[in-house]
């Protein structure tokens, strides 16, 4: 069933009208596979020119598992950063592309300022829970540790997940110099059907958000205290 033309392209006939304009034919095909594992093939024909006039062809024939491989791993990659764009966006300074179930973690995007938090002595942590605990150890504040560890955990993420395709989180993390600043993390499905455990992940620093929020609460409390006082 992979190559239902199989018998008319490699048939003298065609082979002969084929090879009349153009130098050599190209042919891939699927088979059962041989002793050693060997499934996916190749078969090239050329035109050989003699003096005779005749009509002589060289065959050729090379297993290509090995390219079929690639060109799905490429394939694969495709979808990981489209799924990626389509999920977050622009919006987040470190983007990871998550595997609940294989707990493996691809780095998507890391800016300079978050490139360190899934870096180990200058290999990419692969591991998804490794970089969580390194990642809540190093920089969420004392205070706040296990919980965020337990809420990235990959059991709790699959529970959240299969209630709604997205959640958010935010949580306080801690400068060397001991300041304090929101980060929000952001947990969305892959769009790919072809990557069902797969989620992306997005940081980003939202201090300067919750500052503004905090104002704006303010404002509104101190508007409200206002009409209280006016109404009495």
């Amino acid at each position: 069933e992979s190559a239902t033309d199989f018998m008319e392209k490699l048939s003298a006939s065609y082979l002969m009208s084929h090879l009349i304009s153009k130098e050599r034919l190209c042919y891939r095909y699927r088979a059962y596979p041989n002793k050693k594992g060997q499934s996916y093939f190749e078969v090239q024909v050329a035109r050989v020119h003699d003096h005779t006039g005749g009509f002589k062809i060289v065959m050729g024939y090379r297993y290509i598992d090995d390219v079929i491989a690639n060109a799905e791993h490429t394939k694969h990659e495709l979808i990981y950063k489209q799924s990626v764009v389509k999920a977050l966006g622009e919006y987040y300074m470190s983007v990871l592309y998550v595997d609940l179930k294989k707990n493996t973690l691809q780095i998507a995007k890391a800016d300079q300022e978050y490139k360190a938090l899934f870096w180990k002595k200058e290999e990419t942590i692969s591991d998804f829970d490794e970089a969580m605990k390194i990642y809540t150890e190093h920089f969420v504040t004392p205070e706040e540790q296990k919980t965020v560890l337990m809420s990235l955990k990959r059991e709790s993420l699959l529970r959240k997940l299969s209630e709604k395709n997205h959640f958010t989180m935010r949580h306080n993390c801690i400068e060397p110099d001991g300041t304090t600043f929101c980060v929000e993390v952001h947990v969305v499905k892959s769009p790919s059907e072809e990557a069902p455990d797969g989620v992306v992940i997005g940081f980003r620093n939202v201090e300067e958000l919750v500052q503004k929020e905090r104002q704006q609460m303010q404002k509104m409390s101190d508007a409200l205290k206002q009409a209280e006082r006016a109404s009495a």
